[in-house]
């Protein structure tokens, strides 16, 4: 199934896949200190802090438990907090107006993969594969700490950041397409 799904994607016609470009340390090397001296002070901080808990997920530590992120993790709906709420809302746009703000890895123990994508004044730090997990807002007014705004009790919530997963990964996907196949990043093989 996968096979023809890829050979259609090769040929330019539809398919139901996802097309990400993803970087794996055991193939393409190690990556890059991204927080540049150019940004500010504050996004420089929210960048640093969602590049720890992007590597976090993607190879968790061996414990597990609501504080395997230590305490830089708040449990808050997105909808009680504006920052959040709006990084939800422009997620899919940054991704799609520019691609290099995202950046999917797999870990090198779990094999799970992870994408952060770095806005103006957010990152946002979620599991492509396995989909289930945490999903985690950084926010340059919030210095310090993140917002899981997965475990949203009220269901439109949920159903909120759903669809910025979903609409990241389209935006992706859809960048990807557009370029050239022999421009376009590896695609791990998946079983």
């Amino acid at each position: 199934m996968f096979d023809e799904e890829w050979r259609r994607q090769v040929r330019g016609e539809p398919s139901s896949m996802i097309l990400l470009p993803v970087h794996d340390e055991r193939l393409h090397g190690p990556m890059p200190n991204e927080v540049s001296a150019d940004v500010p002070v504050a996004s420089r901080k929210r960048r640093a802090l969602a590049q720890q808990l992007h590597a976090q997920l993607a190879d968790p530590p061996s414990w597990s438990g609501p504080d395997r992120f230590g305490w830089s993790v708040l449990d808050v709906p997105a909808a009680r907090l504006d920052g959040a709420a709006r990084a939800l809302r422009e997620a899919p746009a940054t991704a799609l107006r520019d691609p290099s703000s995202v950046l999917v890895t797999v870990g090198k123990r779990s094999g799970s993969v992870v994408l952060r994508l770095h806005g103006d004044t957010f990152s946002v730090v979620f599991h492509v594969s396995p989909g289930d997990g945490p999903v985690l807002v950084v926010l340059d007014e919030l210095p310090g700490y993140a917002v899981r705004v997965d475990t949203d009790p009220d269901p439109k919530g949920i159903m909120r950041v759903m669809a910025m997963k979903h609409e990241v990964l389209r935006a992706m996907d859809k960048t990807q397409r557009s370029r050239p196949a022999a421009a376009r990043a590896p695609v791990p093989h998946t079983t």
